[in-house]
């Protein structure tokens, strides 16, 4: 009897397992939280992609705390995500369509106020589409929160220096939004060498309303070999693991080697 009751058990942690989708219409998303295939409403599935998979794929600070349907963003997103009535790149537009909603990215606005996004789920496309949508038919928008401005001081040093990376970061809400990551790394040029970041230095703020500027300390490794370096800037929610956003600059760094300097007692003699 107990070993049918751990056979259940199992049973039903694969199916968590195998209802977890890293993959969607040919998209790699690793822990997104939704189904990729969606029901019509007598149950039958349907093979064209989910809404709020594609969202949480293009947001993944989303989600928590949007985990249920579409309809739902807004209520769920509470105080953690800036909200508001007008779309601008980046956010997530939100419908109240019946049965359960659905959920769409904004990649740009136009000057009549419709706004172009890319969407998943809807109707009887298949997988992802472009579309357009009229200003005012969305019941609101989940804000991003995005890195305007960037910059490296200095941008040249040895091994062991420690730099000071700025962000200038906007937050579109009325509300401060806590805990938020400055990630930074840096990553040999015109290499496939992995990032380099230094976590010892991390900070995480709290991003007051509109547009200003964050700093945070990052010191390079004293066995780092010289040369030119990309640089990149990260904004992440501690909340739910999310990247906010990232900005790179190429070759923005240049690290040089310091040469030993010679005994005092050496002495350079020259001619015969």
């Amino acid at each position: 009897m107990k070993l049918l009751f751990l056979l259940i058990v199992f049973l039903f942690g694969m199916v968590d397992f195998v209802r977890a989708e890293d993959y969607c219409c040919g998209y790699y998303s690793p822990g997104n939280p939704f189904e990729c295939t969606t029901h019509d409403d007598v149950g039958r599935p349907q093979d064209h992609g989910n809404c709020t998979w594609w969202a949480a794929f293009k947001r993944s600070d989303v989600s928590p705390p949007c985990i249920g349907d579409a309809e739902k963003w807004l209520t769920q997103a509470g105080d953690d995500l800036p909200k508001g009535s007008l779309p601008i790149p980046g956010s997530i537009a939100v419908f109240g369509w019946e049965p359960s909603g659905h959920v769409a990215y904004v990649e740009s606005v136009n000057p009549d106020g419709s706004f172009n996004v890319t969407e998943m789920g809807h109707d009887t496309f298949n997988c992802m589409r472009e579309n357009t949508y009229l200003a005012g038919s969305a019941t609101g928008f989940i804000l991003p929160t995005q890195i305007t401005a960037y910059s490296v001081f200095p941008e040249t040093a040895p091994p062991g220096k420690v730099l000071t990376l700025t962000f200038t970061i906007k937050n579109f809400s009325l509300n401060p939004i806590p805990g938020i990551l400055l990630g930074a790394r840096i990553r040999l040029s015109n290499s496939q060498e992995d990032w380099k970041d230094d976590s010892d230095n991390d900070r995480i703020v709290t991003i007051d309303p509109g547009e200003l500027s964050y700093s945070r300390f990052f010191k390079i490794s004293e066995t780092i070999k010289p040369g030119l370096y990309d640089v990149g800037w990260v904004i992440v929610n501690t909340k739910n693991n999310g990247w906010l956003d990232k900005k790179e600059s190429l070759a923005a760094l240049t690290i040089f080697s310091i040469l030993p300097s010679p005994p005092e007692n050496l002495r350079i003699i020259s001619g015969q």
